[in-house]
């Protein structure tokens, strides 16, 4: 049976959902490692995020910024 387009759009919206939680789980475990901790105003800052390629530009530039504030300055 062939899926409907409303069916294969909500798999696909979940699919997305998906993908940005765990571009948010890479972005505080590898900025952990970088910039310790990551308090709550962090935390929430980064779960405000929903757009996958804008966490992943987050996560580009954890390579080049210093602490959690200047990683999120661009945000």
């Amino acid at each position: 049976m062939r899926e409907s387009s409303t069916i294969q759009a909500f798999i696909e919206e979940g699919r997305v959902k998906g993908l940005a939680e765990e571009a948010r789980r890479f972005i505080l475990r590898m900025g952990r490692i970088r910039f310790g901790e990551a308090g709550d105003a962090v935390v929430s800052r980064l779960d405000s995020i929903s757009d996958l390629e804008k966490l992943e530009q987050l996560g580009e530039r954890l390579l080049i910024v210093s602490t959690w504030d200047d990683l999120l300055s661009a945000e």
